[in-house]
C-alpha cells in the first residue's frame, strides 16, 4: 500500500473515531441532563414530602439524602460543563496545514494524540454520570427512609 493511500486511510479512520466520540459526548450530555432533571424531580418530590412532615425533625436520613441530592447535582453539573473535548484543530495546526509545513501524515498523527487524550477524558465523564446515578439512587432511598422514620 502506498503511503500517501495508506495516510488518507488512517486519517479518514481518525476523523471517524473522532465523530464517534462527539456522538458518545453528545449521548452523555443528554443524559446527564435527563439525570439533572431527575435529581430535581425526586428532591422536589421527595424533600418536599419529606421537609414538610409533622415532627419538624429532620432525621439523618433526611441529611444524607439532602448530601447526595448536593453530590448528585454537582456530578451531573461537571459532565455538563468539565467535559469538553477538542474534536478540531486549533489555530497553530490550521496555519501549519495552511502553509504547507504539516503534512498528511503529521496531521493524522496530531489527530490520532487528540483522539487518545479525548478518549481517557470521556472515560472519566462516564465514571462521573455513573457516579451521579448512584448519588440518585442513593438519595431517593433516604428520602424514602427519611419518611418512613
Amino acid at each position: 500500500m502506498d503511503d500517501s493511500v495508506r495516510s488518507q486511510f488512517g486519517y479518514e479512520e481518525i476523523l471517524r473515531a473522532m465523530r464517534d466520540q462527539a456522538d458518545a459526548l453528545g449521548a452523555l450530555r443528554g443524559g446527564a441532563g435527563t439525570l439533572f432533571a431527575a435529581i430535581a424531580l425526586a428532591t422536589s418530590f421527595f424533600g418536599g414530602a419529606a421537609l414538610t412532615s409533622e415532627n419538624g425533625h429532620l432525621g439523618d436520613a433526611t441529611w444524607i439524602a439532602i448530601g447526595a441530592f448536593f453530590a448528585a447535582g454537582a456530578l451531573v453539573l461537571a459532565v455538563l460543563f468539565l467535559g469538553d473535548l477538542t474534536f478540531s484543530a486549533d489555530e497553530a495546526e490550521l496555519r501549519q496545514i495552511m502553509n504547507g509545513s504539516l503534512t498528511m501524515p503529521g496531521i493524522a498523527e496530531q489527530l490520532l494524540r487528540r483522539y487518545a487524550s479525548n478518549k481517557q477524558r470521556l472515560k472519566a465523564l462516564r465514571v462521573v454520570f455513573l457516579l451521579a446515578a448512584v448519588a440518585l439512587f442513593v438519595e431517593v432511598a433516604f428520602w424514602i427512609i427519611g419518611l418512613v422514620e
